[in-house]
């Protein structure tokens, strides 16, 4: 994220009028390196480089996952197939430039981002980027314990249906773990292209987090990304079919002793940071009063 947020915030992009599947030249660079570092990057970028104008269209074209988790992580460990990944992430980009394309409005408007040092790009990225993943970390908890909240009281089972449809809207970790945990191979593949397109309602709230001082429809942002989870679906409903696959069953998560140690550390530092976020936010609640 600190690399991602390095080039994007000092990403000016080519100048001129073209256009590129309805990208203008000044933001091309910029979209591109947001598809690569995946979820949030980019629309913390555009929150914070332009003049209150809307930018819903852009952050839709910004917000995907990136290529290591499609690729290696979906494509490789859940389903055995780098190809199928890649072919994923690349659908995941084309249905983001149709609905960006179809529903964008005439007027545009300019990045205002300033180039700097690279020394203080550096330093302003680890802030950003150390406090955009503290956020992160926050709705994942969050969005977790609303997951075992609904389950619990609609005694959903583990495994099934409702379970992975629950799993698919809430989170895209959950999501698409739960999608190849299905019976028939057609269904894994549609529920893993869904919640890779769609992302999540954690992820819906992470950019709405970012982008709360921007002109952001939220109503707009979650109904396009459902359509974009339903275009991807059915594509990798497609992929699964036509390409004769069949998702590992079991991705075991092993955790060694020698780790233990590590993992109480980050485990730590978090509580900290997350403890030290609230207290200086109290604590300029109090003096604003």
């Amino acid at each position: 994220m600190v690399l991602s947020s390095v080039i994007s915030g000092n990403l000016s992009g080519f100048k001129g009028e073209k256009r590129l599947f309805g990208i203008k030249c000044d933001k091309l660079l910029f979209v591109l390196s947001s598809w690569i570092s995946g979820f949030i990057v980019g629309p913390m970028h555009l929150a914070e480089n332009n003049d209150n104008e809307d930018i819903t269209d852009y952050v839709i074209l910004t917000s995907n996952a990136g290529i290591g988790f499609t690729v290696f992580y979906i494509g490789y460990t859940l389903w055995n197939s780098i190809l199928f990944g890649i072919i994923l992430f690349v659908l995941q980009l084309l249905s983001s430039i149709i609905l960006f394309t179809v529903g964008k409005r005439k007027s545009d408007f300019v990045l205002s981002n300033k180039k700097s040092s690279v020394i203080n790009s550096v330093t302003d990225s680890v802030r950003t980027s150390t406090k955009s993943v503290l956020e992160m970390c926050g709705f994942t908890v969050f969005f977790s314990v609303i997951h075992k909240i609904v389950s619990v009281a609609f005694s959903i089972p583990a495994k099934g249906l409702f379970s992975n449809i629950l799993s698919s809207l809430l989170d895209i970790s959950r999501g698409t773990y739960a999608s190849v945990q299905l019976e028939g191979r057609l269904a894994c593949g549609f529920f893993t292209g869904f919640t890779l397109g769609f992302g999540g309602l954690c992820m819906c709230f992470q950019t709405f987090s970012v982008c709360r001082r921007a002109k952001l429809k939220k109503t707009v942002f979650v109904t396009k990304k459902l359509l974009q989870g339903v275009i991807c679906g059915l594509g990798g409903a497609a992929l699964v079919y036509f390409m004769d696959l069949a998702p590992v069953r079991s991705v075991i998560l092993e955790v060694e002793d020698n780790n233990i140690i590590s993992h109480s550390l980050v485990f730590a530092l978090f509580t900290v940071s997350t403890i030290f976020c609230i207290k200086k936010h109290l604590k300029r609640k109090i003096i604003s009063k």
